[in-house]
C-alpha cells in the first residue's frame, strides 16, 4: 500500500467514486460536512502508489447525500453524477474533466421529485449507451430504477420502474459483460436476506427480471464487482454478525435470471463494503 492522501480537510461523507478511462483519473463525489454539506467533486490522479488530489468543485450549493457516479465513455467522457439534494429529491448532473486535475459541471436537474429518494446507485450500460440510476423509494421501501440519457451536458431520466416489490436497504450493481445485463444485488429489508435481479436499460425505460433470493441468511451490507478475467460477478456481503462472506452470481437473458453459488466465509468481519476489479 502507498501512503494515505487527504482529499478533503473537513469530514466527507456519502462518497461516490468512478474511474474516467478517457483521462485516466478517478472522480470522487461527496458531501462536504465542512461547507454546509454542499455536493462536491474532486479529481484523483494515481501514479504508482502516489495519489495527487485536484481542485475540489462544488456542483450543488445545497445539502446533499447518497452520491453515486458512473463514467460514460461514449458521451465525451462525461460522468453521470446522481445524489439526493434539496427536499430529498433525486438529482443528477454531468461532471467532466477540465484539464489540470480540475472538473466542470453541468446544471443539476431532478430525476425524482417525490421527496422520497434514498440510497442511490448508478451503473453505465454499454449496449444502449445509457446509465441506470437505482434508488430506494422511502415511501414504500421498494427499489426503483430509471434510464438516464445525455444530450451534451444535460441528462434526462425516463419513467421509474420497480425493481423488486420488497423493501430494500443497501444495494449495488455492475454490468455483466458475459450476459449483457446489469446484475443488481440488494439486502431485502423485509426479510434481511441477500437478493438480486437483472436489469436491461432501454432508451427511456428499464426492463427487469424476477427478484430472487441469493443467500437465505441475515445480511447487512453488500457490494458487487465483475471479474473480466474469469467473466464472473463476485458479491461480497456481511451478515448480521458482521461475518464477511462472498459468492459468485450468474445472470442470464433467456429468460432473465440471476442465481448464486454457495457462499464462502472469509473468516474476517466487515461492514460498509466496496469492491473493485483490478485488471493489471
Amino acid at each position: 500500500f502507498g501512503s494515505a492522501t487527504e482529499f478533503e480537510a473537513a469530514t466527507a461523507s456519502y462518497i461516490g467514486m468512478c474511474y474516467d478511462t478517457t483521462h485516466d483519473r478517478v472522480i470522487l463525489t461527496y458531501r462536504d460536512e465542512g461547507s454546509s454539506s454542499y455536493g462536491t467533486a474532486v479529481v484523483l490522479e494515481i501514479s504508482g502508489t502516489t495519489i495527487t488530489v485536484g481542485t475540489p468543485l462544488v456542483f450543488d450549493s445545497s445539502s446533499t447525500s447518497f452520491h453515486s457516479c458512473a463514467f460514460d465513455p461514449n458521451n465525451y467522457g462525461y460522468v453521470i453524477n446522481c445524489y439526493r439534494g434539496s427536499s430529498n429529491y433525486g438529482y443528477m448532473c454531468v461532471l467532466y474533466y477540465n484539464g489540470s486535475n480540475t472538473l466542470a459541471a453541468g446544471s443539476p436537474t431532478t430525476f425524482d421529485s417525490s421527496g422520497n429518494t434514498y440510497r442511490i446507485n448508478t451503473c453505465y450500460f454499454p449496449p444502449t449507451q445509457r446509465t441506470l440510476v437505482a434508488y430506494r423509494d422511502y415511501s414504500t421501501g421498494y427499489p426503483k430504477g430509471r434510464s438516464i440519457s445525455l444530450s451534451g451536458t444535460t441528462p434526462s431520466a425516463g419513467n421509474a420502474t420497480t425493481i423488486a416489490s420488497t423493501g430494500t436497504y443497501v444495494m449495488d450493481s455492475v454490468y455483466d459483460v458475459s450476459s449483457g445485463l446489469i446484475a443488481y444485488v440488494y439486502v431485502n429489508n423485509s426479510s434481511n436476506v441477500l437478493a438480486g435481479n437483472v436489469i436491461y436499460v432501454n432508451s427511456t425505460t428499464i426492463s427487469v427480471g424476477t427478484a430472487t433470493t441469493l443467500q437465505s441468511e441475515n445480511c447487512d451490507w453488500v457490494a458487487i464487482s465483475y471479474d473480466s478475467v474469469l467473466q464472473k460477478n463476485l458479491v461480497a456481503y456481511s451478515t448480521s454478525a458482521s461475518d464477511l462472506k462472498g459468492t459468485i452470481v450468474t445472470t442470464g437473458d433467456s429468460p432473465y435470471s440471476i442465481s448464486a453459488d454457495t457462499a464462502s466465509d472469509s473468516g474476517d468481519q466487515g461492514t460498509n463494503l466496496g469492491l473493485a476489479f483490478d485488471t493489471r
